[in-house]
Formats: C-alpha cells, structure tokens, sequence
C-alpha cells in the first residue's frame, strides 16, 4: 500500500492501493479516527523534526487502543506542600498504565517529541513503560508510581528530588527507587518523604535534620527510614522545618533556629519530638503555617504561634526575641498570612495586622513594632489582601490595587518603568499599585495573599 502526503514521504506495503493524506504542521487529534495500520504506515515515515515520530508511533498503538478505558481510570494523586506553584502536568492510571500528560517548556522535561502546541508551552503524552501501576502522585514535574515491583521515578531531578541517587537534572526513563510497597508520598519544600507499611522513608535536604534522621547532612540521596516514624499519620515540611501528625499528637524536627519547632528550645532537632502543645489541643491541629522564622499551629478557629517574635510579628501584645512553646492568640482566626515580619488575620468581619511598622503598612501613625493585633484601616470594602516587601496592598471592590507602605520597583502604577528602575516608593497612604505584578509577586507563595468575599463579612 502506498501512503503520500503533501511533506513528500511514502511507505511501501505489499497490495499496489495508493492515497493522498494532507497532513499540516500540527497533526490534529482527528488523524487517530484512522485505522491503526493507516496511522501507523503514515507515522513510520514521517519527518521525526515535524511530527515526533517516535512519540507518536506509541501513541496510535498504545494510548489511543485504551481511549475507552482512559474515560474510566484514575486520576494521578498530586502532592506537595501548598506554597508551590503548580505546573499543569497530570496523568491518569488505566489498566496498570501510567499516562503522564506533561507541559515542557522549550521541549526540556522529559525530553520527548512535540505534537501539540499549548501558548509557550509543549503538550506532551506519554505511554510511561513501567511494570503495571497500582497508585502514583505527582509533585510540579516529580513523577512517583508505585509498581507491582517497587516504587519508579521520573521527571525533574534537580537536587535529588526523585531519589534515584543520580547527579542528572532530569530523569527521562523511569528508574525505580525503591523495592518497596509504597502507600503515600509527601513532597515538602526540602524533603521528600516515603510512606511504607512498617515506617517513613526520607531522603533529600537534611541540613537541618528535617528528615528526622538523628543527624543533620547536606544530601541523603537515597530513600532511609526515619526513627519512631511507623506512626506517623502525615507531614509537612517547609523552610527546613518538619511536622508530622500521629495519633497522639503532633511531632516536629528540623530547623529550630528560633524555636519555630514549638518543643521548648532553640536546641537543634534532629528526630521526631513531640511539639509543646497544651493537653486540650494535642492531636486536634489541623494544620501548622511555617514562615522563615515562626510557626502557626491551627486547631478549629484557635491559633497558636512559636517562633521568631522580634517585631511583635506573633501577636503576643510585647515583643519578645523566641517564643519556643507555642502560645494561643487571643482572638479566633480564620485565615492568615505573613512574610516580612507582619502577620495579618481574619478574624471573623476584622482584618487584624501586627509585626513591623516601620514602614508605616499597619498604621500611618504609632510605633515601629505593632506586637498587638490591630484592626487595618481600610480604603473601602476589599476582596484581597496581599504583602509586599515592606507593604500591604489591597484589592477594592472595583477591581483596583492599592498599597501603603514602602514598594520597590514598577509596583506603582502612576510611575514609569524607567522613573524607578532601581527607585522605592514610599506611602502612609493608600496608593493605586500595579495589579498585574502583585498578582505576579503574590501568587508565587500563597501565603502572602488572602481573598476575601465581600458577601461573607463588611469588610
């Protein structure tokens, strides 16, 4: 049979029938309505450079025979701690196959062929050819899939996230990283941790001992058991510093610096130790907060902090160096954020600020350090609010940003790109602001940004 298309190819088949198939640039999902023999007698000839060949090739012969089932199968567990901005990649398990549906940029990740085009990035599909999969997780372009013989690995590499013990930036064909069964994974901002029937693996960062290990070191590069972890419910790990929930309340290890580990010291914590919470909210946190110096330890609408304190930045009403036993503010919280020793919080219809006032972001007026908290005086209704390095900014119910406070370079809308190229505004009054780049600014560490809704409270 003889195949030819406007690129000029052909392939030759054993019965003399001819046809003309027009392929464009991009070929449209359409082309797989084709029987798989036409698909495949014209892929096998196509130009690699044009069309991916090799990628597509598998495509028509593997994904596309499954398409039935891939309506029926599972979705590809994302994990991670939550101050991460995601990439759109997911996958869905069908018949003990992982297919990983990735976005590369520049055709770097994963290093396969382009088919579809999606605004800067590339749409990529791929048949991941490992034993048959039973669950899998996926963190940003970390791919975890746990086989009928042991847990693979794929993707960004970078650091050793995937644990393959492996200098590569990025690992193209699944390795597998462990022999063992592997039930859930949690990636944290550092660390990498493992869940297994009897106990926690861990590898990764551990110069802060954040994986509980005993000991601090730059790197483990292979999956290790952490001590006393066959408890452990779940983790989360942020800025080096690890929490881990269990039956029996909350534990901690890592950086403690400050005493943001809440276990009573600043000493250096490098295995699982119980947190100093009182008796009638251990076991019932349902979340810990982890900034660079402090930490928030959420039960219901009670919150405790620990942690750095210079600037009042806890809420204490006095400012105090480290706060190592984790102390109740005084008002039910809603929802919080922090950065750039200020804290602000919802608290019912009050937004409520305290830490560092220097630049004048809580208050036009009153002292450099705000260690009470303090009810925000508002242009007008908002649905936002967000920090800055060295301000607030608000969103009001029109649309528009504004900022108080000391703003660095191309915040200010009414300001040119060329007036502050290395300039800082600064304002003790409310200012418009450039919406697209707090959006930008914010939106890379959720926990400097808080939506509101109008509808719910007067602010």
């Amino acid at each position: 049979m003889m195949f030819s298309t406007t690129k000029g190819f052909s392939a030759d088949c054993d019965r003399h029938v001819s046809c003309t198939v027009d392929i464009p640039g991009v070929i449209p999902n359409r082309i797989f309505t084709l029987l798989l023999p036409t698909i495949a007698a014209i892929l096998h000839r196509a130009e690699p450079a044009d069309y991916g060949t090799h990628s597509l090739v598998c495509l028509c012969r593997k994904f596309f025979m499954a398409e039935a089932e891939l309506k029926r199968g599972e979705p590809v567990r994302k994990t991670g701690y939550e101050s991460v901005s995601r990439t759109p990649d997911s996958g869905i398990i069908c018949g003990g196959r992982l297919f990983a549906f990735c976005y590369a940029r520049d055709n770097h990740h994963l290093e396969v062929d382009k088919y579809q085009h999606s605004g800067s990035a590339t749409a990529v599909t791929r048949l991941i050819r490992i034993p048959p999969v039973l669950d899998a997780w996926i963190f940003c372009q970390c791919w975890f899939a746990q086989t009928t013989h042991g847990l693979y690995a794929f993707g960004d590499n970078d650091g050793g996230w995937l644990g393959l013990d492996s200098a590569e930036d990025e690992i193209i064909a699944p390795e597998r990283v462990t022999h063992r069964d592997v039930t859930d994974v949690y990636v944290g901002e550092t660390a990498v941790y493992l869940k297994t029937v009897d106990e926690w693996l861990g590898f990764r960062m551990n110069v802060f001992g954040q994986l509980g290990l005993g000991y601090d070191d730059d790197d483990v590069i292979s999956p290790t058991p952490i001590p006393g972890s066959h408890g452990v419910i779940r983790w989360r790990e942020t800025m080096g510093t690890a929490f881990a929930w269990t039956a029996d309340g909350l534990m901690a290890c890592g950086a403690n610096d400050h005493g943001q580990c809440g276990v009573g010291s600043t000493d250096e914590v490098t295995t699982l130790t119980p947190v100093a919470l009182p008796d009638d909210v251990k076991g019932r946190v349902d979340r810990v907060l982890v900034s660079t110096h402090s930490s928030f330890f959420m039960s219901s609408r009670r919150c405790l902090v620990a942690g750095l304190n210079r600037h009042g930045e806890l809420g204490l009403g006095a400012p105090d160096h480290y706060v190592t036993t984790p102390t109740e503010l005084l008002i039910p919280v809603d929802d919080i954020i922090w950065g750039w020793a200020i804290t602000i919080v919802r608290s019912g219809a009050n937004l409520l600020a305290f830490g560092n006032n220097s630049t004048r972001r809580i208050s036009p007026i009153g002292p450099d350090r705000w260690p009470s908290p303090t009810p925000l005086s508002l242009p007008g209704p908002v649905t936002a609010v967000a920090l800055v390095s060295g301000a607030i900014v608000v969103r009001l119910a029109s649309g528009e940003w504004v900022g108080r406070g000391r703003i660095g370079r191309r915040i200010f809308a009414r300001l040119t790109d060329e007036r502050v190229d290395n300039a800082v505004h600064f304002t003790n009054r409310w200012e418009e602001v450039s919406d697209a780049i707090v959006e930008s600014m914010s939106s890379r560490s959720p926990h400097h940004l808080l939506f509101i809704d109008p509808t719910a409270s007067d602010l």
